[in-house]
C-alpha cells in the first residue's frame, strides 16, 4: 500500500494525556501502533480506520450474487466523519450524489434561448426521474436481500432459476422508474452534442443505471458497478502452522508498553453493524470485565496473528467521471440555478463529497493464541461464544454481533487455547478513506 496512510480513530471515554493509562488502554494503543508499523504511514489526506468487529470481504467469491450485492453496498458509501461503516444505513451514496449533479450541468455556449429552455426542462425531468429510480432501486435491492435470506434460511443456494424467479416477481418495481429515466435521459442527450465532457458523463452514467437495474440479481452486472479487487482478494494465500511465512503477530502481556496516548472520545460507531464495545476484554450480559482481569500474571499472554495483510483498492468503475467534478471545482463546468452546491462546496468536511472510500486492509486469516490459567480461559471462551466476543479495547472478535466466523478452538488444562477465523473469504481489518479537502 502507498506510504501515505495515517491512523485515525476517536476514543469513547475522555481522559487526559497526564492520566495513567489502564492496561486495557495500553494494550489497545499497542494494537494500533503495531498495525501502523505493519501497514506503513507518512501522513496525508488518507486515513485508515480499524474495524472494531472484523468483517468478511465476501465478494472475493465472485460466483456469489449475494456477496457482489454486498460489494455494491460497501463500495458505494461516502463514510461519515465519525466513521460509520454500515452498508444499507449510511446517509450518502456516491452514485446518488454524483447522479444529482449530472442533472444540473449547463451547456456553456451554442444554445439558442429556446434550446436552453427545452434543455433545462429536460434536465428537471431527468433530476426527478433519477430520484424516483434510486428509490425504486432501494426497494428492489431490499426485496432481493429478503428473498436471498429466505433461501439461505432454507439452506437453498440461489441459482439461475431462483434469480429468474426473483426478477419475474419484482421487475415491476423498476420497470416504470427505469422507463421514465430513459425517456428523460434521451431528451437531455439531444442537447449535449456541443459539450463533450458532459455528454461523456451522461452516457457513462446511463450505463450505470442500466447495470444497477439487475445488480442485485445478476453477478456480472453487480461486479461492474464498483471494483472491489475481486482478483486480488481471491489470490491471497492462506497460512499454515507449519510455515510462519506470511504471519504478522501482536502479543499482549502484563508488561506491554505503547508510545501512543489517545485523547478525545472513543467512537461507539466504529464497528460494522452498529454494535458497540465499551472497552475491556469482554463486554455484555453481566457487565464489563476489564483486560487486567485476564492478564494478571507475568506469564499470561494473548496474541493476535494476521495472515498475509494486504491493501485492496475499492472504487467506482468508468461510470464515475472525475473530470466532470474537476471541471465543477475549477469553474470550467457550471451548474444551473438551484443546484445542490449553491449552499456548500464540492469538496471538504462540509462539502458535497467530503471524503471517498479508497480501499480495505485485509488478512486471509486471523488467529487468537493465548496462555492464561484454565479458569480465565474457560470464561473467555464462554463469552466469546455468547453476545460479547473477545476484545481488547474497541477490538472484538467473535460474539453474535461479529461477522467473521470463529472456529477451530483448541485448548489444554493449563489454559492455553487458540481460535481461528473459518471464513473462506479474506477478513477486513480496516477501511481506507480519502479526505477530499486536504
Amino acid at each position: 500500500m502507498k506510504n501515505s496512510i495515517i491512523i485515525y480513530f476517536l476514543l469513547l471515554f475522555s481522559f487526559s494525556s497526564l492520566k495513567a493509562q489502564t492496561l486495557d488502554e495500553i494494550a489497545y494503543n499497542h494494537y494500533w501502533e503495531r498495525l501502523e508499523k505493519f501497514i506503513g504511514k507518512t501522513g496525508s489526506k488518507e486515513k485508515l480506520h480499524l474495524l472494531s468487529v472484523y468483517r468478511e470481504a465476501s465478494w472475493a467469491d465472485s460466483d456469489n450474487q449475494a456477496a457482489l450485492s454486498d460489494l455494491y453496498e460497501f463500495a458505494s458509501m461516502i463514510p461519515e466523519e465519525e466513521f460509520v461503516i454500515e452498508p444499507g444505513f449510511h446517509n450518502l451514496r456516491l452514485h446518488e450524489q454524483y447522479g444529482r449533479l449530472i442533472s444540473y450541468v449547463e451547456i456553456p455556449e451554442g444554445q439558442t434561448a429556446e434550446e436552453k429552455q427545452l434543455f433545462v426542462e429536460a434536465q428537471k425531468k431527468l433530476e426527478k426521474s433519477t430520484e424516483e429510480y434510486f428509490e425504486a432501486l432501494d426497494e428492489y435491492n431490499s426485496k432481493f436481500y429478503q428473498f436471498w435470506e429466505f433461501l439461505d434460511s432454507k439452506k437453498i443456494k440461489m441459482d439461475n432459476f431462483q434469480r429468474r424467479h426473483f426478477r419475474r416477481m419484482y421487475r415491476r418495481i423498476l420497470n416504470n422508474a427505469n422507463r421514465k429515466y430513459k425517456d428523460a435521459h434521451a431528451e437531455v442527450l439531444k442537447y449535449s452534442d456541443r459539450f463533450k465532457t458532459y455528454r461523456d458523463a451522461l452516457v457513462a452514467f446511463d450505463e450505470f443505471i442500466e447495470s444497477a437495474s439487475t445488480a442485485a440479481a445478476d453477478v456480472q452486472e453487480g461486479a461492474n458497478l464498483y471494483n472491489g479487487g475481486i482478483n486480488v482478494l481471491s489470490q491471497i494465500q492462506k497460512c499454515t502452522d507449519a510455515n510462519d511465512d506470511g504471519w504478522s503477530a501482536i502479543t499482549f502481556r502484563k508488561n506491554i508498553t505503547s508510545s501512543y496516548t489517545k485523547n478525545g472520545n472513543w467512537n461507539v460507531n466504529g464497528s460494522w453493524g452498529g454494535s458497540t464495545f465499551f472497552g475491556g476484554l469482554v463486554s455484555g450480559g453481566g457487565g464489563r470485565t476489564t483486560y487486567e482481569h485476564y492478564i494478571s500474571e507475568d506469564t499470561d499472554s494473548i496474541s493476535i496473528r494476521f495472515c498475509n495483510l494486504r491493501f485492496v483498492p475499492v472504487r467506482p468503475t468508468q461510470w464515475y467521471n472525475a473530470s466532470l467534478l474537476e471541471g465543477i471545482k475549477d469553474g470550467t463546468v457550471t451548474l444551473r440555478e438551484g443546484n445542490p452546491l449553491e449552499d456548500k462546496p464540492l469538496y471538504g468536511p462540509n462539502g458535497y463529497f467530503p471524503r471517498l472510500l479508497k480501499g480495505i486492509v485485509v488478512a486471509s486469516d486471523v488467529d487468537i493464541i493465548s496462555s492464561i490459567n484454565n479458569t480465565k480461559s474457560s470464561e473467555i471462551r464462554k463469552k466469546t461464544r455468547g453476545k460479547a466476543g473477545f476484545g481488547i479495547g474497541k477490538l472484538r472478535i467473535g460474539g453474535k454481533a461479529g461477522s467473521s466466523k470463529e472456529s477451530k478452538w483448541t485448548s489444554n488444562t493449563s489454559g492455553s487455547f487458540k481460535s481461528s477465523t473459518s471464513s473462506e473469504s479474506p477478513i477486513i481489518i480496516g477501511v481506507l478513506t480519502e479526505d477530499t479537502s486536504m
